[in-house]
């Protein structure tokens, strides 16, 4: 090994091992540079990227930094052959580790089961059963969860691994309601007062919190049990603090989404008890703060990051990097080489975005509380406007009512278990309803409308409320709200309807979008599979109505590249085409464009659409999305927003191809010019009603932002 390679990596593990694992990256990085085609050079560096990257996330609980060193390391062991090949297994371990401690299970499932494939029998096979185990548990997979469990404690031999397995054996039953039996298997402190706790052992329960969120909640379910709720309360702030630190430190959006979601328990129980003592306006501070956090940062600096990335030093680097990325890829016959600079150079792309992004959410241009209080909430409603936001916990279904004048909160009188089994009956009775129709006879759905709707809206006050906006939680999302039923009417024919992840993201995407130009250039995406048999009607009924220069992309033209190119030059982008919804893997979601190619989720936060005023996602449950990530609306709503779209109208479900969306779409782009999407989405929809069309084509619109 060079000299100044070894310097750089003995700089590199100081670093690290003293905790600074972001300044350790650029060391690590020059190693590598330096170390061109010095394969001994390069597996040190891999070792020590391993090795840094366990201590990172198993020591300090920074998973992202982590997954940074065990991705770099993972390239530089593929580059080995046969020696770094008996590597692999562990670096892919440590990948499904670091997702499992950002709360990205599926992705956690996904690196087990590459760890899996490159593993030997016995202690390795364990140690990735484990890691299996602790994630199948997280998703709700108790009974596979406990199959890798005890397979996993039936081939460790070596102590450490066999204590790994005894500990997320006893994690499920604690899971599973069996606290006493997961005492046997538990030895560390906090997953034992985990489970006296679940026991009803309180006065047993001895545990220094430390900086483990999870700490603060099983010492604060303690004093609950102790009869002291005041302590509980001060216990849960000072867990969520910790969160918030902890949060902070984390570069990667989804990283912040799965570390929020992996401890959004604490603000629930924080909520709830707040909410006991009618502390409104406190408890809705924290039911905002727990949800949709990471889109409300996006929203806030994507304009400040944009600019930073368009001036100085940094933008003449990252546009030579993108530009010779583009060349490489242009190309057809690389070389291994060729291959190895381009993983690199894709490398340094990805971390220096990560890293500017982290740098401004250090800055000033970051909110410091990471979601909007109650007041300045209220001072962005127009008059008229009501935000009504739920939050739902195992002992009671609270809503906060919001708006300029004042915020209150209501314990709703319905139990929580009941009205969630009515609001999956609901879902389930979609299919249903069309196949009972089909056969002349009624069906369950309209009953399942005016159920929901008097458990979730008796008592709201809606005389005099022109707007209201919705802000579900948890299963809540699955929720037809426009089409409930309170009174013999439907919500939407009381008043227009918008459904938003947090109030905070609602407001800031309506400051945004109160700066209104003409609308000039709509494009219309005309079914690139040719097999819808209205969409000619659809068009022309759009075009009709909007009365603006229209563009039309079909057939072989509708390519997923040139559509998302010509979008960032209109003012208005429909989409009548199919969809789908990957619900496995939200990010994955997507509309379908010439040649079957798709255009997902994925493609979509990759583009910017500074223009783009509304998205009509006119296609099969395009308004689906993931909301078990604290509420983070992964899907494509949520990718045209974050693209810079200032609203997004799109479908809670399949819907039939019927002449019934053209007539919608001439009603709702007549009204849009001169009100808002949920207006126009209103007028279109209260017309449908009055023409006697099935609630399950019209209310399957709703209407994401402003």
């Amino acid at each position: 090994m060079a000299p100044e390679v070894a310097e750089l990596l003995a700089q590199a593990k100081g670093l690290a091992d003293d905790g600074w694992s972001k300044q350790a990256l650029e060391p690590f990085l020059q190693a590598i540079d330096l170390s061109d085609g010095d394969l001994d050079a390069r597996f040190a560096i891999a070792e020590q990227l391993r090795k840094s990257g366990w201590f990172a996330v198993m020591s300090q609980n920074l998973p992202e930094d982590a997954w940074v060193f065990f991705d770099r390391a993972r390239i530089l062991y593929g580059q080995d052959g046969a020696r770094g090949a008996t590597k692999l297994w562990e670096v892919e371990r440590g990948l499904s580790v670091a997702m499992g401690k950002t709360g990205q299970q599926e992705e956690a499932l996904r690196h087990c089961d590459r760890a899996e494939r490159l593993t030997q029998a016995g202690d390795q096979l364990a140690k990735v059963w484990s890691n299996r185990a602790i994630a199948l548990s997280y998703l709700g997979r108790e009974r596979e969860s406990e199959e890798y469990a005890r397979k996993a404690l039936g081939c460790a031999t070596d102590p450490k691994t066999r204590h790994t397995a005894r500990q997320s054996l006893g994690i499920l039953l604690i899971k599973r309601g069996e606290p006493e039996e997961a005492l046997a298997y538990l030895e560390e402190p906090v997953h034992r007062a985990w489970a006296l706790v679940d026991a009803g052992r309180f006065d047993e329960v001895d545990l220094a919190p430390g900086d483990r969120p999870r700490a603060y909640l099983i010492l604060a379910r303690k004093h609950l049990g102790l009869g002291d709720p005041a302590r509980a309360i001060e216990t849960l702030r000072a867990g969520v603090g910790v969160v918030e630190r902890g949060r902070a430190g984390l570069e990667d959006e989804m990283a912040r989404a799965g570390f929020q979601a992996a401890h959004v328990a604490l603000y629930g129980l924080l909520v709830d008890l707040l909410a006991r003592e009618q502390r409104w306006e406190e408890a809705f501070d924290h039911a905002e703060a727990a949800r949709a956090r990471s889109f409300f940062d996006f929203v806030v600096n994507a304009e400040a990051l944009r600019a930073r990335l368009l001036r100085g030093s940094e933008s003449k680097r990252l546009a030579r990097l993108k530009d010779t990325i583009a060349e490489l890829h242009a190309r057809r016959d690389l070389g291994e080489d060729d291959l190895r600079r381009l993983e690199e150079l894709e490398f340094d792309l990805r971390s220096t975005l990560r890293r500017l992004r982290a740098e401004l959410v250090d800055g000033d241009h970051a909110d410091a509380r990471g979601s909007l209080p109650a007041a300045r909430v209220r001072q962005r409603l127009r008059p008229g406007q009501m935000i009504l936001e739920y939050h739902v916990s195992n002992e009671a279904l609270h809503v906060f009512l919001v708006t300029r004048e004042s915020l209150r909160g209501v314990r709703l009188s319905c139990r929580p278990e009941e009205v969630l089994a009515n609001v999956r009956d609901l879902s389930r009775t979609l299919d249903l309803t069309w196949r009972g129709r089909r056969r002349g006879r009624s069906t369950p759905f309209e009953w399942h409308q005016e159920l929901v709707g008097e458990a979730l809206l008796a008592g709201v006050p809606l005389d005099g409320v022109e707007e209201l906006i919705i802000v579900p939680h948890g299963p809540l999302h699955l929720v037809p709200f426009a089409a409930l039923r309170i009174g013999g009417r439907y919500l939407v024919e009381r008043c227009a309807v918008t459904i938003a992840p947090s109030a905070s993201v609602h407001c800031i995407l309506e400051a945004k979008g109160r700066s209104r130009g003409l609308l000039e250039r709509l494009l219309f995406v005309h079914d690139p599979s040719n097999t819808l048999a209205h969409v000619d009607e659809e068009e022309e009924a759009v075009r009709e109505a909007a009365g603006i220069e229209t563009r039309s992309l079909s057939g072989t033209e509708a390519d997923p590249a040139r559509v998302l190119a010509e979008a960032a030059d209109a003012d208005i982008v429909h989409f009548a085409c199919h969809g789908e919804y990957r619900a496995s893997c939200p990010e994955h979601s997507y509309l379908e464009m010439a040649g079957g190619r798709r255009m997902e989720a994925l493609d979509i936060l990759r583009t910017e659409l500074p223009r783009t005023r509304l998205v009509v996602l006119s296609a099969c449950e395009s308004g689906r999305a993931d909301f078990a990530r604290a509420d983070e609306m992964i899907g494509l709503p949520r990718a045209f927003l974050r693209a810079g779209a200032r609203g997004v109208v799109a479908t809670h479900w399949p819907v039939e191809d019927h002449p019934a969306i053209a007539a919608m779409m001439r009603t709702f782009y007549r009204n849009f010019p001169t009100s808002t999407p949920a207006h126009a989405c209103r007028a279109a929809q209260v017309e449908a009603i009055a023409q006697g069309v099935s609630p399950l084509i019209w209310a399957s619109l709703a209407v994401y932002g402003v």
